[in-house]
């Protein structure tokens, strides 16, 4: 039996990350692998028996060939010239996908025996150079090519097409007669739940737990989800028993990757895989404390360290706009006689902006801010003196969660001022904010020695912004 057990390519190199990481997670392992692709457990298991592109050119080949060799069979002594032609492309052949893949096979053999056929006739069991060409099947001497032929389709009958002189498709056909009713040999494969795939065609094994095969070449292999995860080359005789072991044992693989320790020797069942898929191969599990990453070295793996980003600035700013409603029974009372006593002149929409600096300190946040709000009724002003005031900022003070604060200032000219404001989640940087005030009624001395009370002043509004830094 003949083992594919290494299907090189030149493979770049690839990260396997155990579980899905954060993209933040990815970028840090990025930086160090210099941008390897990553790669899934599955194509990692995968990498020894792939199908490659080198796979395809041997399938390809074998038209290629038979066309090469098809104009000899007129000349003297041309049936060795097929031989020799057609025998590396026949070897080259490593994986049948279906019946496409098996048709190409079967023809290309099928014509390498009759020039085999045709040259040796009667001598094929005596002729010493006819040996490497003969297979004994229960004391008789038939062409391998043909044997192979029928082992990979047994229930296929040749045609003209395939071979063009009625002697060999009579010898043939006597062949095939003779094959079908010779003692089959089993195939013992892998007890797995993937697809098995026996010459091109997917199959289930018997009770047994076995697949009864012709004697012949036969070419094998495991599907998983789309990939060949294993192949076997094998030639089975009559009779005989053969135990398709599987190179990279699943178990041995999952355990490996369970068990990451800096250090740790590479199991020698996966230096197939690790050969395969080329160097590096770097592997990277997430984690609660942030990204681990080793490296495969040699027989070795080894642990390769991530700096650790820095924290985020506990520091976080806003910027925004702002629209409500204040209310005052000021804007009537300090001049009862420029003004109507309406609910249209106590109460007043507002416009006007916010800013603030905050310090995150967790699970707290403490904010320094400047809350600006703008009546815009004409008579909507606070009197002072001989002066007025219509924007009203409010340097205040906060306390709290990030997303709910108390607040504490003071509301120009002569309100002190205590409220809350409440934190609206947005995409991005993009924040809405919900603000509320309440200023009581102050109280103030005169000139000339009398006292003013002032009313109390109360506020809603929402406002739309920016936030940055934190963490």
């Amino acid at each position: 039996m003949f083992l594919i057990s290494r299907w090189l390519s030149t493979a770049s190199a690839g990260t396997l990350w155990l579980h899905p990481p954060s993209s933040e997670d990815a970028a840090r392992v990025a930086l160090l692998t210099s941008g390897a692709e990553p790669i899934t457990r599955l194509e990692l298991r995968a990498s020894a028996a792939r199908i490659t592109e080198a796979d395809l050119q041997a399938l390809r080949n074998l038209d290629g060939a038979l066309q090469e060799a098809r104009p000899y069979e007129t000349e003297l002594d041309g049936e060795r010239v097929i031989l020799e032609l057609l025998e590396p492309a026949i070897r080259s052949v490593g994986v049948l996908r279906d019946d496409t893949d098996r048709s190409a096979l079967f023809g290309t053999l099928a014509y390498q025996g009759f020039a085999l056929s045709r040259f040796f006739g009667a001598d094929l069991a005596t002729d010493p150079a006819a040996e490497p060409w003969r297979t004994e099947i229960l004391g008789v001497a038939v062409e391998t090519p043909w044997l192979d032929a029928i082992a990979l389709d047994p229930r296929r009958r040749i045609t003209s097409y395939e071979i063009a002189e009625a002697p060999q498709r009579r010898a043939f056909t006597e062949r095939r007669a003779q094959l079908v009713n010779t003692l089959p040999g089993l195939l013992l494969p892998p007890k797995v739940d993937d697809t098995l795939v026996v010459d091109g065609r997917p199959t289930t094994p018997g009770p047994s737990g076995t697949v009864a095969v012709l004697p012949g070449r036969h070419l094998i292999h495991l599907e998983r989800r789309g990939l060949v995860i294993d192949r076997w080359d094998v030639r089975v005789a009559s009779g005989e028993r053969v135990v398709l072991q599987q190179p990279v044992p699943d178990p041995v693989l999952e355990t490996f990757l369970g068990d990451l320790v800096d250090g740790a020797p590479i199991p020698p069942e996966l230096e197939i895989l690790l050969e395969a898929h080329g160097e590096p191969l770097w592997i990277a599990e997430p984690t609660d404390e942030g990204p681990k990453l080793f490296k495969i070295e040699g027989d070795t793996l080894v642990a390769v360290p991530i700096p650790r980003t820095p924290d985020p600035v506990p520091i976080v700013f806003s910027l925004g706009i702002l629209g409500g409603w204040l209310a005052s029974d000021d804007f009537y009372l300090q001049d009862p006689t420029a003004s109507e006593a309406t609910y249209a002149t106590v109460n007043a929409g507002l416009v006007g902006g916010y800013a603030s600096a905050g310090l995150d300190l967790a699970p707290l946040r403490i904010t320094l801010g400047l809350d600006l709000l703008v009546p815009t009724g004409e008579t909507h002003i606070a009197l002072t003196g001989s002066g007025s005031m219509r924007a009203r900022p409010i340097p205040h003070l906060a306390a709290g969660l990030p997303w709910i604060q108390a607040t504490a200032g003071l509301l120009f000219p002569y309100h002190p001022a205590v409220g809350g404001q409440l934190a609206l989640p947005g995409p991005g940087p993009l924040k809405g904010r919900l603000s509320g005030w309440y200023a009581p009624g102050p109280e103030r001395l005169r000139s000339d020695g009398s006292t003013w009370f002032g009313n109390p002043i109360a506020s809603v509004s929402l406002g739309l912004g920016i936030e940055l830094g934190g963490r």
